[in-house]
C-alpha cells in the first residue's frame, strides 16, 4: 500500500496520491481520488481504477494545472499533472483491493490502495465537538456543537445517543434542535450536504451549575464537562453594563454579592478588582451629548401624527415578530414600542413557538383584546427562528413587511420615518434605518450603528443593514422567506433575497431600532452563536450565485466575527498597463517596480514610467500615458509606492470587471505604519478627506470599516485600477485642477454613470513620502485646503465644491451624517461643529 502524500518515481513516471475521499450513499461507495502524475517523456497521462482486478469506469476524470510542481521538476514538461478521479462501486465490495494505474501508450505504472487499511472504517467511530456554551435569558443553558458517528465498514452517518447529566449524575430533561452544519458536512460528509450534524441542547438549569454531556454510540462513550458557574457570573456582570464600581455597589442586590464572593474566591481580591474593572463600561460623554441633541420628544411624536394624517400614501405596515419563551417584561416592552408609533396604520403579527408557555400566551391574548392591531398565532411546536418568522409572515396583510425581534424595541417615530420615504420615492421597495444598543435600561444606550446608504460591497462583507428592515409585501412574497438552512443568519439571507428584487433600497439616517443586550444576545456576546457566522458566509455565497457572480470565494475574516472577504475571479485575462508616475528618484522607482513584479500574481501586464513634461501637471501626464497604453485595464500608481499584497492584480481585476464597478482603490500606509488611505469622504476636512488617516495600521476602525471591502464615493489615485474604456468615457482626469483632487473628481464622474467605486483593504501598499509630509491628523484645521498654504489646492477645492455642490449638500452616501465632518476617525458629529 502506498503512503499518501509521498511522491513515487520510477523509470517512466512520477506520481503522488494526495488524498482519497470515500463516502457511502445507500448501498454505494462514492470516491474522489486526488493527486498528480506526469510521464518523463512529456504528454498527458490517462488513469484507470481497478477494484479486485477489474477495471472501474470513472464517473469523472479532471486534469488540473499544478504551478507548485514546476519549480520542483523544472527539467520535465508537465502539462496538466494534477488530477481528480471520481468513481463508485457497491458497498459490499469494500474489502476488495483498490488499484490506480497511470497509462501513457505502452507505458504503465500502478499502485495499490488497500480499502480495508486506508480511510475506510473497520471499527465504529464517534467524533464530536462542543463549540459553545451560553446562557439564554436568566434560567436556561444552551450547548452547541456537532457530532458524527459511523458504524463499522460504513461511511453513512448514524444517530448518537446524547444524555445531559447534572452534578448528581442524574439525567436531566432537555430540548434538542438539530441543524445542518455545512462546514462540518463539507469536511466529512461530501455526499450528505443536508445531514443535520450540528446540535443545540437547551435546558433549565435551576440550582445546578455543573453538567456532563455524555455521547454514546456502538459501545463508545465520551463525556464532556460543562461548567456554567463562571460563565453565568461573567455574563451577568458584563450585561449589567455598569458605569463604575460605585454604580455596581449602589445597586446592592443580593445576586451581585453572591457573584462577587464567587469571583473573589476564584481570582483573589486583586484579581477580582481587575476582572470587574475590565468589564465596566465607562460613560462616553461624547455619545451622551450627541444623543441628547437628537431626542424624540412626546411633542414631536404628536406633531408627526398630524403630518402622517396628511400623507398621500397610507400603506399598512405589518410588523412580524417570532417569539419563543420571551421574558414577560421583554415581550411587553416590545409590544408597547409598537403601540406608541406616531404612524397609526400598522399591525403586529406575532407567531409564538413557546410550546405551552402560558405567560406568553396570556400577554398576547390581553393585548389583542386591548388593541386589535396586535394579532398572534400559537404554533403547535417551536419551528425555530426561521419557521416561527415564516408563520408570522403568513399572518401579514400589510402593503409592507417590517422585521422586529421579540426582545427589541422600535423608536416611536420608526414607522413615520419609513412611510415618509415611501411617500417621497415611488421606487422605495426596500428600506432600512440606523440602530442602537441598550442594556437593562433603555436610556443606557452605548453603541449606535450609523450606517451608509445602500452599499453593495459592504453588505456582501457584513449584514450592516440588519435592523430596522422593511420591504414591500409583494417582494417578500416572491422570496423563499426565512430558510432553516440559514438559521442564525436567516435574516441576512432574507434581506439578500429582497434587495435582489428591489428597484431601489433606501436608508433612513436615524436610529429607529433599539437592540436589547442580554444573556445569549448576539448583540452583546457575538461568540454566543458561532454557527450563525458560517450561515452568514453561506448566505453571501447563495446571493452571489443567484446574481451570476459564480466562482467567487467567500471566507470569514479572522478576528472579526460577522465580517467576510469575497474574492471575485478574473473573467477576462486581458492586458493590464501599470502607469507609474515618476518622482525623479531612481531608487524609489526601482523599489516600486520590483514590488510590482514580486507581488502582481498576473502575467499579462506591462509597466510604463510616466515623466511629466515641462509645464505638464500630474493629471495631464497620466492622461497622455493612458492614451498611449496598450492595456485594456489601467493601474495608476506612483514611484513612491511599494506594493505589499500578494496577487493584488488579479484581485483588483476581479473587482473592476464586475459590470457595476468603475474603479478599485487600495489601502495605503505611511512609512511610520499609520493609515494614509481607506477611501475619501465628501465633506470631510472642507471638501474631501481621507477617513482613518493617521490611525495605527492594525486598527480595524469603527464596525471594522478599515478591514472590509466596501463602496466609497472616491478612492486615491496612488494605487487605482480602471478599465481603459471607462477611463475614456468620463474624459480621464481633469488637468485643470493642477494635480489636486483629480482622483476624487474622476471617481465622482464614474459615480455619475452609476458605477461603483470599490475600496479593497486587501490590496495594501506603503507610500514613502517624507516624514515632514506625513500630516498631523490631531490638528484638524491644518487638513483643510484653505489652511494648507497651497493656493492651487485651495483653488481646486473651491472649483470642486461648486461642481459637486448637490452631492456635498446631500451628504456622502457612503458615510453617515451622524459621523464627524471634522475628524477622520468616525467620531460623533455635533450641532456646534464648525465644518
Amino acid at each position: 500500500m502506498i503512503n499518501m502524500n509521498t511522491p513515487v518515481e520510477n523509470a517512466s513516471a512520477v506520481y503522488c496520491l494526495d488524498k482519497i475521499k470515500p463516502t457511502q450513499v445507500g448501498d454505494r461507495i462514492k470516491c474522489g481520488l486526488y493527486g498528480w502524475v506526469f510521464f518523463k517523456n512529456g504528454g498527458e497521462a490517462d488513469a484507470e481504477i481497478m477494484l479486485g482486478g477489474k477495471v472501474l469506469q470513472p464517473t469523472n476524470f479532471r486534469r488540473m494545472e499544478r504551478e507548485d510542481l514546476k519549480n520542483v521538476y523544472p527539467d520535465y514538461t508537465l502539462g496538466k499533472p494534477g488530477f481528480a478521479i471520481f468513481f463508485e462501486f457497491p458497498a459490499e465490495r469494500i474489502h476488495e483491493q483498490l488499484t490506480v494505474r497511470f497509462v501513457q501508450g505502452e507505458e504503465k505504472t500502478e499502485t495499490c490502495i488497500d480499502t480495508c487499511l486506508y480511510d475506510f472504517r473497520t471499527e465504529p467511530e464517534l467524533q464530536y465537538h462542543v463549540d459553545d456554551v451560553y446562557l439564554w435569558h436568566s434560567d436556561e443553558v444552551r450547548i452547541q456543537g456537532w457530532r458524527l458517528a459511523y458504524k463499522a465498514h460504513s461511511l453513512a452517518p448514524a444517530e448518537v445517543k446524547m444524555t445531559l447529566l447534572n452534578d448528581k449524575g442524574e439525567a436531566v430533561v432537555y430540548e434538542r434542535e438539530d441543524r445542518i452544519r455545512s462546514d462540518i458536512n463539507k469536511m466529512f460528509l461530501q455526499e450528505h450536504p443536508d445531514y443535520e450534524s450540528g446540535f443545540k441542547l437547551m435546558c433549565k438549569f435551576g440550582d445546578c451549575l455543573h453538567y456532563t454531556l455524555r455521547l454514546e454510540f456502538e459501545g463508545i462513550v465520551q463525556e464532556e464537562e460543562i461548567d456554567i458557574e463562571f460563565l453565568f457570573v461573567s455574563i451577568r456582570e458584563h450585561f449589567r453594563h455598569y458605569r463604575s464600581r460605585w454604580d455596581m455597589w449602589r445597586r446592592g442586590d443580593e445576586q451581585l454579592k453572591k457573584d462577587s464572593a464567587f469571583l473573589i474566591k476564584k481570582f483573589g481580591k486583586e484579581g477580582y478588582k481587575d476582572y470587574v474593572k475590565a468589564r465596566l463600561a465607562p460613560t462616553d460623554p461624547n455619545y451622551d451629548k450627541h444623543r441628547r441633541e437628537q431626542l424624540i420628544t412626546p411633542a414631536l411624536l404628536r406633531e408627526q401624527k398630524k403630518i402622517a394624517a396628511g400623507f398621500e400614501k397610507q400603506p399598512k405596515i405589518s410588523i412580524v415578530v417570532p417569539t419563543y419563551k420571551t421574558p414577560k417584561q421583554f415581550l411587553i416592552d416590545m409590544i408597547e414600542s409598537c403601540r406608541i408609533q406616531s404612524y397609526p396604520n400598522w399591525e403586529l403579527c406575532i407567531a409564538d413557538g413557546s410550546e405551552g408557555d402560558a405567560v406568553v400566551e396570556d400577554i398576547l391574548k390581553k393585548y389583542h383584546a386591548k388593541d386589535p392591531r396586535v394579532v398572534y398565532k400559537i404554533n403547535k411546536k417551536n419551528l425555530g427562528i426561521a419557521g416561527n418568522t415564516n408563520a408570522a409572515l403568513e399572518m401579514a396583510t400589510g402593503d409592507y413587511i417590517a422585521l422586529l425581534d421579540h426582545d427589541d424595541l422600535l423608536a416611536g417615530d420608526a414607522l413615520f420615518e419609513m412611510v415618509k420615504i415611501i411617500n417621497a420615492h415611488e421606487d422605495a421597495d426596500v428600506l432600512y434605518s440606523d440602530e442602537d444598543k441598550f442594556s437593562e435600561d433603555v436610556e443606557d444606550r452605548f453603541e449606535p450603528a450609523y450606517k451608509p446608504d445602500f452599499n453593495l460591497d459592504l453588505f456582501r462583507a457584513n449584514n450592516y443593514i440588519c435592523h430596522f428592515f422593511m420591504a414591500r409585501a409583494d417582494i417578500v412574497k416572491s422570496t423563499e422567506g426565512f430558510r432553516k438552512t440559514f438559521d442564525g443568519s436567516q435574516d441576512f439571507d432574507f434581506i439578500f433575497q429582497c434587495i435582489e428584487k428591489a428597484r431601489a433600497v433606501y436608508h433612513v439616517r436615524k436610529v429607529l431600532y433599539l437592540w436589547r443586550c442580554h444573556m445569549g444576545s448576539v448583540a452583546m456576546n457575538p461568540e454566543s452563536k458561532m454557527y450563525a457566522y458560517e450561515a452568514g458566509r453561506r448566505a453571501i455565497e447563495a446571493h452571489l450565485e443567484r446574481t451570476g457572480e459564480t466562482g467567487c470565494k467567500v471566507e470569514m475574516i479572522e478576528g472579526a466575527l460577522g465580517y467576510y472577504r469575497t474574492t471575485y475571479p478574473v473573467r477576462d485575462a486581458a492586458k493590464v498597463s501599470v502607469l507609474i508616475l515618476h518622482d525623479g528618484t531612481e531608487k524609489n522607482l526601482e523599489t516600486c517596480r520590483q514590488s510590482i513584479v514580486k507581488t502582481a500574481g498576473y502575467k499579462d501586464y506591462d509597466m510604463i514610467t510616466v515623466i511629466p513634461e515641462e509645464g505638464e501637471d500630474t493629471a495631464a501626464a497620466l492622461n497622455r500615458a493612458a492614451e498611449k497604453a496598450n492595456g485594456k485595464y489601467l493601474v495608476f500608481t506612483r514611484s513612491t509606492m511599494e506594493i505589499l499584497s500578494e496577487d493584488w492584480m488579479p484581485r483588483m481585476l476581479g473587482n473592476v470587471q464586475r459590470k457595476e464597478v468603475g474603479a478599485v482603490g487600495a489601502k495605503t500606509f505611511y512609512r511610520d505604519n499609520t493609515v494614509e488611505h481607506c477611501g475619501y469622504v465628501l465633506g470631510l476636512s472642507g471638501f474631501a478627506g481621507l477617513i482613518m488617516q493617521g490611525q495605527p495600521r492594525e486598527a480595524y476602525g469603527r464596525f471594522s470599516k478599515a478591514i472590509v471591502q466596501q463602496n466609497m464615493s472616491a478612492v486615491s489615485g496612488e494605487l487605482l485600477m480602471v478599465s481603459k474604456e471607462d477611463f475614456r468615457a468620463v474624459g480621464g482626469f481633469d488637468d485643470s485642477l493642477k494635480g489636486y483632487y483629480y482622483d476624487v473628481d474622476f471617481c465622482l464622474k464614474l459615480g455619475q454613470k452609476k458605477l461603483l467605486i470599490v475600496f479593497d483593504p486587501n490590496v495594501q501598499a506603503y507610500h514613502y513620502v517624507s516624514r515632514e509630509d506625513i500630516p498631523d491628523t490631531s490638528d484638524v484645521e491644518s487638513l483643510k485646503p484653505e489652511n494648507s498654504g497651497s493656493p492651487e489646492l485651495e483653488e481646486a477645492a473651491r472649483v470642486l465644491k461648486l461642481r459637486w455642490k448637490d452631492l456635498l449638500e446631500a451628504g456622502d452616501p457612503c458615510y453617515n451624517p451622524n459621523w464627524s465632518r471634522i475628524h477622520p476617525d468616525f467620531s460623533y458629529r455635533f450641532k456646534a461643529d464648525k465644518e
